[in-house]
């Protein structure tokens, strides 16, 4: 492996190879390249309550960064130019080239790039060296010149640790499209967890993120100590503040524009929710957030098999009428926010992480009243691996063996559950046990997005509700008595949430808040005083305008298609379309009649009704043009032994 300064040397005879051009013997002249790239400033100023002291400090993180520098990011920024003397007869150019470096256009890019690519102050230090070394202007020296980067940063002492506000109102005016934001109503989906900052200390940071519909999450308030919070009315008091006035008097967009302000919804895993409501946490006798049932141990699991009892209501919890649920009344209550409906119960940890997840183990290494024979594990693991860049090229990870099942992420129970399981598993496990894996997956594909104006659709969403309800009972016989744990339980109430907010459950999944929490723990460098790093990071990147997080899944009909994988389309007339070519607008396909494929399986559902078939391998075609506007639906195609399986994908569709 390349040492640390090595991959420096490297770095440093890049640039150096890029910045002192040469002179071309034939040519005479070298390219000359400028640069458009307009960034925007972002006012970033921190919002301090004036009720806290705060305590300054400054401070400088380092950390060995192995990104490259590509050719292309630099050699925009290297204006060269070379006379030639006409006098001379060997018609040899000037030996001596004046190289002059756009400053005005660098700066800015480069604070991006570095930015972007999670670089250390240390490493741009070390970059800017380079460049003040080889180019004939002035340069800073310091990376936090190059971005901006705050000298102080305000906080203060709460809640057992340290506390810093940055307001509602101020990352969201600060969001990029927030001007031509065309709703009356700005919603915003609040996200509270917990992050482990080190894994040989308590350090946690806990942010309170916001996130506007079709934007980035941005951080409203962090708090970073030894644990959670320790007081969490203390803890939302600013946040439950700012919010109160919004939602009076409005967020001013412009002169002329103030849009209404609510909170559509928190969106948290179990602890969390239970640490904002002050309810029992999911271990409790009467832990279900959406009904009263009352647990039972099975062995040393706290089950829930009731799936009949009543409802709760926001005001009985607000009149504090569930004593054996509620700890004490919450904040949030004071606040007007209700702690029923408001808190959705995530899919990702839910049913992802949590339901998915436990059903594999239990396969894999559970009781023997459902555990798998090594031959059936390694079939379904050689299964999972020969799928592997089958996929389409918007699954960010191809199936894994079961062999890595505790390295799994929640974006792969994601996968098995509503794209692989249901193949690898036919003809592994027994009839029954493969039921009941559909019931859920087809539930779910089902509830991900919810969309009333679709044929039949409704139908299925209130059988859901029955299917979810008979998945949940029939688990104690397949898995366990001890099966049936908060999660599992929980699955019969999935359906609440989509008809109370309109909307699929991944319009209402964590996923995007976990993305930036990720990016949150990058931000931190060392042990020393981690919340005033990140605080910089943030500041620093609403400068520059960088995104903190990746941009939406898109299904892009008109990018290049790797294979075979990334061929199968439904257009908007239900016909099958296998691209073999995209020009333009325009696309040359072989199109399939839906009406000929076959049904995968029949129960709970016949498959063709939720869009999944199997395409046989003699099934006739008709060649023809098409337009990207005619595609629907994108296909997970998986090859089977007599023709091809196709599963609609839930990702967004881009044409």
């Amino acid at each position: 492996m390349a040492s640390r300064s090595s991959k420096w040397r490297d770095k440093n005879r890049t640039f150096l190879q890029y910045i002192e051009i040469q002179n071309s013997s034939n040519l005479g002249i070298t390219d000359h390249l400028q640069v458009s790239t307009d960034l925007p400033q972002v006012s970033a100023d921190l919002h301090n309550p004036s009720e806290n002291v705060p305590l300054h400090m400054d401070i400088s993180t380092s950390s060995d960064c192995s990104n490259n520098l590509s050719v292309g990011e630099l050699s925009p920024y290297v204006e060269s130019t070379s006379s030639s003397d006409s006098s001379d007869p060997s018609g040899s150019s000037d030996s001596n080239n004046e190289v002059e470096v756009n400053t005005r256009n660098l700066l800015p890019d480069l604070a991006k790039w570095a930015l972007t690519n999670n670089l250390s102050h240390s490493a741009l230090n070390g970059l800017m060296e380079v460049l003040r070394e080889n180019v004939d202007q002035e340069l800073p020296k310091d990376a936090r010149t190059v971005l901006n980067t705050p000298r102080q940063v305000s906080f203060c002492k709460k809640c057992g640790g340290e506390y810093i506000y940055l307001g509602i109102k101020e990352g969201i005016l600060r969001q990029p499209k927030i001007k031509y934001f065309v709703g009356e109503k700005i919603s915003l989906k609040i996200n509270i967890d917990g992050l482990p900052l080190f894994k040989s200390a308590g350090t946690e940071v806990w942010p309170i993120l916001g996130m506007v519909e079709k934007q980035s999450p941005f951080v409203i308030a962090l708090f970073c100590g030894e644990g959670k919070p320790k007081c969490v009315a203390d803890f939302m008091k600013d946040f439950l503040e700012e919010y109160s006035h919004l939602v009076q008097n409005g967020i001013q967009i412009d002169e002329h524009i103030v849009k209404a302000f609510e909170i559509k919804c928190f969106i948290c895993d179990a602890p969390a929710r239970a640490y904002l409501k002050s309810i029992k946490g999911h271990t409790g006798y009467n832990a279900c957030e959406r009904c009263t049932t009352t647990g039972e141990m099975d062995g040393s699991t706290m089950t829930y098999k009731d799936l009949n009892s009543s409802l709760r209501t926001d005001e009985k919890f607000a009149d504090f009428d569930y004593p054996e649920h509620q700890h004490e009344l919450s904040i949030l209550c004071q606040y007007g926010i209700p702690c029923v409906k408001f808190f959705v119960l995530d899919s990702m940890h839910l049913i992802f992480l949590g339901v998915t997840k436990r059903m594999l183990y239990r396969l894999k290494s559970g009781p023997r009243l459902c555990k798998l024979s090594q031959r059936q594990i390694d079939t379904l693991s050689n299964s999972l691996s020969v799928l592997r860049n089958t996929l389409p090229s918007e699954f960010a990870r191809q199936p894994r063996s079961l062999k890595w099942l505790k390295r799994w992420k929640a974006t792969e129970f994601k996968q098995f559950l509503l794209y692989t399981g249901m193949f690898v598993l036919k003809g592994v496990v027994n009839a029954d046990v493969y039921r009941h894996f559909l019931a859920l997956s087809v539930s779910v594909s089902v509830l991900m997005y919810f969309k009333p104006e679709e044929e039949n659709y409704l139908n299925l969403f209130n059988f859901t509700k029955q299917l979810l309800k008979w998945f949940v009972e029939k688990s104690s016989d397949l898995y366990g008595g001890s099966f049936v744990s908060y999660n599992v339980h929980s699955t019969i109430h999935l359906h609440e949430d989509v008809e109370n907010f309109n909307c699929g459950l991944a319009d209402l999944s964590a996923f995007p808040f976990e993305n930036f929490l990720h990016r949150i723990k990058k931000m931190v460098r060392k042990s020393h005083q981690p919340l005033p790093q990140i605080a910089k990071r943030i500041q620093e990147m609403e400068k520059t305008g960088v995104d903190f997080v990746s941009k939406v899944i898109h299904t892009k009909v008109r990018s290049v298609l790797k294979g075979n994988r990334d061929a199968w389309f439904l257009t908007s007339n239900n016909k099958i379309c296998e691209v073999l070519d995209v020009k333009g607008k325009e696309i040359s396909a072989r199109l399939y009649s839906f009406k000929k494929t076959r049904s995968y399986f029949d129960e709970p559902v016949d498959s063709k009704d939720i869009g999944i078939c199997v395409l046989l391998e003699n099934t006739t075609f008709k060649e023809s043009t098409i337009y990207t506007t005619d595609i629907k639906k994108k296909f997970v195609a998986i090859p089977t032994k007599n023709g091809m399986l196709l599963i609609p994908m839930l990702h967004n569709l881009e044409l």
